[in-house]
């Protein structure tokens, strides 16, 4: 079995078991690896996982370990109890958001998130965006959402960002995914839930006196024009948890704040 240990340089506790993790089981290349273990905090495995993917498209199972403050990605594990996470491992398979976004200077680019898209004011001025939802080009709403922004979340993410606007927390193998206003106005809409194969298409109205952004899971492209976004099984990739800390139970407990 052949694991590549990745670790979170300005961690202690990273550094620390990763020298452990090295001892135990050696350290294997990227490219010949069976399985990827991460050791940092939920923005450090995150990371890691986009920069890896830029390399290559389909990832071994990627085992992240708690060397952080929540890990709420992450499992609670010793290095000696690797070997046994992965025999008898949940495998949970993360779908993110694809995001093509046009910025005011015409530059355009693909972006994917595990977590959220979201789209924020980056002025005193209340943004006004268009919000267009159609299944195969089949256009299904059309309306405008006023006020801070708004978030697009997965079904992983929408325990993060999502949840402290007040949207719904959603189980993780469901079809469902939640659109959630940031402090519209008037405060009538609180968001809702679409089915994941919709694709949500954000165009900013007024853009020069109410410039937004776009932040996909902590990344920024500055004053958009607009975004086009959906779930896809592309750059998708499977994390492996043990059967206490599954992923889809941790979300399960957040549904009702245990």
């Amino acid at each position: 079995m052949k694991i590549n240990f990745i670790h979170c340089g300005y961690s202690t506790k990273a550094k620390e078991n990763y020298i452990r993790c090295v001892d135990l089981y050696g350290q294997f290349s990227e490219e010949e690896a069976d399985y990827i273990a991460i050791l940092g905090g939920d923005g450090f495995l995150l990371e890691t996982v986009y920069k890896l993917i830029k390399k290559r498209k389909h990832l071994p199972p990627i085992i992240g370990m708690n060397c952080g403050t929540l890990g709420f990605l992450l499992n609670e594990v010793e290095p000696e109890n690797i070997i046994n996470l992965i025999f008898k491992a949940n495998t949970v398979k993360l779908k993110p958001i694809v995001a093509n976004v046009k910025t005011v200077d015409g530059e355009e680019n693909s972006y994917f998130g595990y977590n959220e898209v979201a789209l924020n004011r980056s002025s005193k001025q209340t943004a006004n965006i268009g919000l267009t939802i159609t299944d195969n080009k089949e256009l299904i709403v059309k309306t405008n959402v006023r006020g801070d922004g708004i978030i697009f979340s997965t079904q992983a993410g929408s325990t993060a960002y999502n949840r402290s606007a007040g949207g719904p927390t959603v189980p993780l193998f469901s079809n469902v995914i939640p659109l959630t206003p940031i402090c519209p106005l008037p405060p009538r809409w609180g968001g809702t839930l679409i089915s994941n194969s919709y694709t949500v298409n954000f165009d900013i109205e007024d853009h020069e006196k109410r410039p937004v952004d776009c932040i996909i899971d902590g990344r920024e492209v500055k004053n958009i024009i607009s975004a086009s976004c959906r779930q896809s099984d592309e750059f998708s990739v499977n994390l492996l948890y043990s059967a206490e800390e599954c992923l889809s139970r941790k979300i399960l407990k957040e549904q009702f704040n245990v």
